[in-house]
């Protein structure tokens, strides 16, 4: 039995780590006490009780990545991803780009346009910057998308890594499906979004296309602009966009 040895579970933000850790967290407390969810951000898992032999992390940038995997060089790094970037994007934009409960934000100070820009940014980065896709599209260790299609798979293959290494963990997968909705509470649903020129997040998805395929946009996307006005510039290139993204998403409802 191997107690001195963690699994550290790296992901990009906003992908569920904190869930996972979580839910792991619950099967090991026989009182299954409830985390209240509604006493810090509605969205996300960070201040809910984690599981303690999980230790998490992101790979920001190539840098560093060579910290983390400096700092954790004694235990073991596996990676929680998905190769669909449209998921990556619209779980960041919902759960913190415009989650008002993050400061860091300061989403309701922002104009529309402000935060129409600041979505694209993340966007573009989500979809073009070459150390996140190789990071998080072509290696990763268990796939996000488990979550909904086959959680009990999911959690198999987090379970099979510690007992690869020996080390101790109590499954309990009586609480998956309760887990697994409440988690689903928080997210945006794909096909809501998929598509649908009069929500922001997909307007600032197809700019990114645009930017990401040097598409020349004529008007000038200022202060002045309405959603309205916004929608009908990407509109006029709806199939572009739908088809450029149809392979970049996996729906789960």
């Amino acid at each position: 039995m191997n107690t001195d040895k963690k699994i550290v579970l790296v992901w990009p933000p906003s992908l569920g780590g904190s869930w996972v850790s979580h839910t792991i967290h619950k099967m090991q407390d026989d009182n299954n006490t409830a985390f209240d969810q509604d006493s810090y951000h509605m969205r996300i898992f960070d201040s809910a009780p984690r599981e303690k032999g999980l230790s998490c992390a992101h790979y920001y940038n190539a840098t560093h990545k060579l910290e983390v995997q400096s700092i954790h060089k004694n235990n073991i790094l596996k990676v929680l991803s998905t190769p669909y970037p449209f998921n990556h994007y619209i779980n960041k934009a919902h759960k913190i780009v415009l989650n008002a409960e993050i400061l860091d934000y300061n989403v309701c100070d922002k104009t529309l346009i402000e935060q129409f820009h600041e979505l694209t940014d993340h966007a573009w980065y989500i979809l073009d910057d070459e150390f996140y896709k190789e990071t998080y599209y072509q290696n990763y260790d268990v796939d996000y998308q488990l979550i909904f299609t086959n959680p009990v798979e999911f959690f198999d293959t987090i379970f099979e890594w510690y007992a690869d290494h020996n080390i101790p963990i109590k499954k309990d997968y009586s609480i998956i499906d309760t887990m697994v909705n409440q988690y689903k509470q928080t997210l945006l649903n794909p096909t809501e979004i998929y598509a649908n020129y009069q929500n922001l997040i997909w307007l600032a998805w197809c700019h990114a296309i645009c930017l990401r395929d040097s598409i020349v946009i004529d008007i000038n996307i200022d202060n002045s602009c309405t959603l309205s006005q916004i929608s009908d510039i990407f509109k006029l290139r709806s199939e572009y966009f739908e088809q450029q993204t149809k392979d970049l998403i996996f729906y789960w409802d």
